[in-house]
């Protein structure tokens, strides 16, 4: 199966937090974070986004890095292979 271009953005952040690498993890994130807000701007998305949003907040601030590459890995990109 072919990894989108977004597809592996979201995986590199997931997989830079799994390394516990916040800094650049952030950098992806903050990325992330604004791709995920523009795909799902559909009203029928926009629950599903800040919740996903307000959790990876929540872990943030805990430093759970695990937690965030866990969010990214498992809920962002199957909905985004589910995508297109």
């Amino acid at each position: 199966m072919q990894t989108s271009p977004l597809e592996a953005l979201f995986l590199k952040a997931s997989l830079v937090y799994s390394y516990g690498d916040h800094i650049t993890g952030d950098i992806l994130l903050s990325q992330c974070s604004l791709l995920i807000a523009k795909l799902f701007e559909v009203d029928e998305q926009k629950h599903f986004v800040l919740e996903v949003l307000s959790r990876v907040g929540e872990a943030r601030k805990n430093d759970d890095f695990t937690h965030i590459a866990d969010i990214l890995r498992y809920e962002i990109v199957p909905i985004l292979n589910t995508a297109h």
